[in-house]
């Protein structure tokens, strides 16, 4: 029986297929902040509003929360063209969500809709899983409705929509929450 990442890796068109999914390491802040700041940019997707330098984002993979952790999609050239964070949901607050993640997935335009969101979900949940997180919740705007199908389609169930929760660029966006079973 093939694993979730091998039945992902299956699914990529063949010029994605070789790429690797692999734990990022500071020497990839360059790379991770470059994927961020340019979905930050262009200001349509994301619920993040302030780029990051490459020492802070140096700097964030290396203090990550315990359990916490980055993977990257890394091209046969070493280009990173996507990323996924996960860590733990509220640890600072109670012992009482111990086993749930929250989640961030950002690929680069020229990349999407190509697999490698999957398979880094694929790769991601199977390390939360050991990681000893059972549920993954995450917010997404709610205009974003490519998002909100992508996650839908990795079987995340909408459980709530804040309006107006989110300020972004002077305006108001409505925030859907969701979760999923790991």
């Amino acid at each position: 029986m093939k694993t979730a990442n091998e039945q992902a890796a299956d699914a990529l068109p063949a010029d994605h297929g070789s790429w690797v999914i692999r734990l990022a390491t500071p020497m990839d802040a360059t790379g991770v902040a470059r994927i961020l700041n340019q979905v930050i940019t262009d200001g349509r997707h994301s619920l993040l509003d302030t780029p990051f330098s490459d020492e802070e984002e140096r700097a964030y993979i290396q203090n990550l929360a315990p359990r916490g952790f980055i993977h990257v999609a890394e091209s046969p050239a070493g280009e990173i063209a996507a990323l996924q964070t996960i860590e733990p949901y509220a640890g600072f607050a109670t012992g009482a969500f111990e086993h749930v993640a929250t989640m961030g997935t950002w690929v680069r335009e020229a990349h999407r809709r190509r697999g490698l969101g999957r398979r880094l979900c694929a790769a991601g949940f199977a390390l939360a899983r050991r990681q000893g997180f059972t549920k993954v919740f995450t917010d997404i705007r709610a205009d974003n409705l490519e998002s909100v199908a992508f996650h839908r389609a990795l079987g995340f169930n909408i459980v709530g929509t804040a309006p107006r929760l989110a300020r972004l660029g002077g305006s108001y966006v409505d925030v859907v929450f969701v979760e999923c079973d790991v």
